[in-house]
């Protein structure tokens, strides 16, 4: 699979090795502070008395710390783009809760001052606009949904491999560099893997949607070489009811006709839109990440178990099977790549970073995820 601004609170489980996550011990959930200049400026000035000053910036640095604050360096410039879609929005509200400044990129006209034109072809409309940036967080991809024409296929590929291209060359041109760029992916990397576990070690399938993960990463890659953290992130199915696979698939099952698809037997790599905004806001602010990572939870499903779940979960029958041969009359060769296709991927390195999912059992995902 690969994927495709307003305030928001919900930054996840404090523990994640965010640093803007504080404790309410109202009601035991974190919630965000946003360093104001005000206790910036102080802080500041107490270190700045020298010895006796750096004492009694530790002493008033942990009496907010008991307060349930946790007090921050600096605001962080972030360029976003393709912020329009399932995972740029919600990003949108995760960095502005934590004060962020954004600059959200894409292909339509600018509306608001913080936003900037892109193609993936002619790269950004007013490049200086760059300067001063912390990190790029990059998501533009023409979805893969919908029938694989040879144009389709090529807008696919294009908007990937080109447009990534056209960011690192942008970052190349500026006189300071950003300090990391996180680069979209998917797991669809692996190609049709069978029963296969798939780590970050293992190596590229040979299907289209592997083809176009392979040249797409190679692309975010080069940035290395401009001296910029690198982070790749390959995602599995995201689940959320607001877009994506599962919005797709709700209507079938909620009239009582989803099924199991071709044997069932195909491994699904899934994780939750919350932990996939966790995992970006990781690699963004953890210095330690480098490479490519598995974005999926630790335990992949079967079709057929991902099936018999999401029917027990909306409490629907799922006794109609769409077979192999529909799949490929429906939906041609897209169908094969996003349907019957086969990936087992653990997010070893992930979890080797210290990251921890808050979902990693399906059904509790899903129930979360529909509220049900």
């Amino acid at each position: 699979m690969i994927p495709d601004s307003e305030p928001g609170t919900d930054l996840g489980r404090l523990g994640r090795g965010n640093a803007w996550d504080t404790w309410d011990t109202r009601d035991g959930r974190a919630k965000p502070f946003v360093c104001n200049t005000g206790i910036f400026t102080l802080s500041q000035a107490i270190s700045s008395l020298g010895r006796f000053g750096t004492l009694l910036g530790q002493t008033w640095n942990l009496g907010l710390l008991g307060l349930g604050i946790i007090i921050c360096d600096k605001s962080m410039k972030v360029l976003i783009t393709g912020a329009s879609g399932l995972i740029g929005r919600a990003l949108q509200k995760s960095f502005a809760a934590k004060g962020y400044e954004l600059l959200l990129a894409g292909r339509s006209e600018p509306k608001t001052t913080n936003e900037i034109k892109f193609d993936a072809e002619t790269g950004f409309a007013e490049p200086e606009r760059l300067e001063g940036l912390d990190a790029v967080v990059h998501l533009v991809g023409e979805p893969v949904s919908g029938r694989w024409t040879d144009e389709k296929k090529r807008k696919i590929r294009d908007s990937r491999v080109h447009g990534t291209r056209s960011v690192v060359e942008a970052l190349g041109r500026l006189k300071t560099k950003p300090k990391v760029l996180v680069s979209a992916s998917g797991v669809g990397y692996y190609g049709d893997r069978g029963d296969d576990v798939m780590t970050e070690m293992s190596g590229a399938g040979d299907t289209f949607l592997a083809e176009v993960c392979r040249d797409w990463e190679a692309e975010a890659r080069r940035a290395e070489d401009l001296g910029v953290r690198t982070v790749i992130l390959r995602t599995g199915v995201v689940l959320s009811k607001n877009g994506g696979a599962l919005a797709e698939m709700l209507t079938p099952f909620k009239f009582g006709v989803g099924g199991v698809i071709g044997s069932g037997k195909q491994w699904t790599s899934w994780i939750t839109l919350d932990d996939v905004i966790a995992v970006y806001n990781k690699a963004v602010e953890d210095e330690t990440m480098r490479g490519a990572f598995n974005v999926c939870a630790p335990n992949p499903v079967t079709n057929e178990e991902f099936t018999r779940v999401m029917g027990s979960v909306l409490y629907r029958p799922t006794i109609l099977p769409l077979p192999e041969f529909a799949v490929n009359l429906l939906f041609g060769e897209m169908g094969d790549a996003l349907l019957l296709d086969s990936t087992r991927a653990i997010p070893k390195r992930l979890e080797e970073a210290g990251f921890e999912f808050t979902f990693t059992d399906l059904e509790t995902a899903l129930k979360h995820e529909l509220k049900t």
